[in-house]
């Protein structure tokens, strides 16, 4: 009879110990086949995309100040700095060239609204590629249904051109839908 380690060792502790006991049953059970990991999920992305969604922590909207970020933002490498409102049930992340639709609104450092989704009434739709790089990035972290808001700084915004607001923006966004890659 196989011990419980030999059990999870069998059945590549890829996806985590709850896949793997899901897959392999209780050690010392005769009756069950088992399963390896990487035929329930063969690329550990179901894995990889709950860790990753179990990281983020909501904050409250009310709460949360327009400027600065708070120190409980999450912060990117590239400066981008972000919190999380509500969560989705999706676990698909929009790529760099993916058309989505959100509720946004994109104020500057001193809280002036500079475009509004929400204040037209009305979603609006794009490719990632036609927004300024930090929006992008921030949108890629998100899934359908989330709510997240944004600092981005400059030098991932407008970065000075003109008739553009200048400096760190901030912009809250709803992913409402995205079409498929």
């Amino acid at each position: 009879m196989m011990d419980s380690m030999a059990v999870l060792r069998k059945c590549s502790l890829s996806l985590g110990l709850a896949w793997a006991l899901l897959a392999c049953g209780s050690a010392g059970s005769s009756n069950v086949e088992i399963v390896p990991a990487s035929i329930l999920d063969p690329e550990g992305v179901e894995a990889q995309e709950a860790a990753k969604r179990a990281e983020y922590k909501l904050a409250s909207k009310e709460e949360t100040p327009i400027f600065p970020a708070p120190e409980t933002a999450y912060k990117t490498d590239s400066g981008l700095n972000f919190v999380v409102f509500g969560r989705g049930e999706s676990h698909v992340h929009p790529m760099s060239s993916t058309a989505v639709t959100v509720h946004y609104e994109g104020r500057t450092a001193d809280g002036e609204v500079f475009d509004s989704s929400i204040a037209r009434g009305e979603p609006t739709s794009f490719s990632l590629e036609q927004v300024v790089p930090g929006l992008r990035e921030g949108v890629k972290l998100m899934t359908v249904g989330d709510t997240f808001r944004f600092w981005i700084p400059e030098k991932d915004a407008y970065r000075g051109a003109p008739g553009k607001p200048a400096g760190l923006l901030i912009f809250d966004v709803e992913l409402i839908d995205m079409e498929p890659e």
